[in-house]
């Protein structure tokens, strides 16, 4: 196949299907009359750089709305990705978040019982949060923190999380806070 001979070296199966699905982001496969279709010379750069260009290919609010999720670091709702991210509204937040299920990026997840959440694919966490605009990851670390203290009633385990969102924002101060409030919590369990 054209993809197989773009590969020249053994690829995880993983690469394989990052891969193929680079080709199909870029419109390099189609379908045409019920057949898929090389419609451009395929290529086959290593992992990270055909991640990073996933990534690149998704629009503005859907490439922030992903580096929200990478930071916050764990499942959460579409109410706390817009609320983190600051793309807009709720249905900006719905748009992006849709996009990136769609291409893959993200994965949904209805199995809980409670509302969907949504969680960024640790493949390209690692990709994006490296090559974040430092200030702009101090901004989403401090937002995530703040949603974090707004819903850990007291709990300590969010309240640990939400202090260390501070810590990678910088805010020592509010860190010792939180991890006094997260021991208190604990003690009292």
């Amino acid at each position: 196949t054209p993809l197989g001979r773009a590969i020249e070296e053994p690829r995880t199966a993983l690469e394989v299907q990052e891969l193929v699905r680079l080709a199909l982001d870029r419109g390099d496969v189609v379908r045409r009359d019920g057949r898929w279709c090389v419609v451009a010379p395929l290529r086959a750069p290593p992992l990270d750089a055909v991640l990073a260009e996933r990534v690149a290919l998704r629009s503005p609010r859907a490439r922030q709305l992903l580096l929200a999720g990478a930071v916050f670091g764990r499942p959460a709702t579409l109410a706390t990705l817009a609320e983190v991210s600051r793309v807009g509204t709720l249905a900006h937040a719905a748009e992006a978040c849709a996009e990136l299920v769609r291409f893959g990026l993200v994965e949904d997840d209805e199995r809980r019982g409670g509302p969907v959440t949504y969680e960024v694919h640790d493949r390209f966490a690692d990709v994006i949060l490296p090559q974040a605009d430092p200030d702009e990851l101090r901004l989403l670390h401090v937002a995530a923190a703040q949603r974090l203290e707004r819903t850990a009633d007291h709990d300590w385990r969010e309240l640990a999380r939400a202090a260390e969102r501070r810590r990678l924002a910088g805010d020592i101060e509010a860190t010792r806070r939180l991890l006094a409030r997260a021991a208190s919590s604990a003690r009292s369990v």
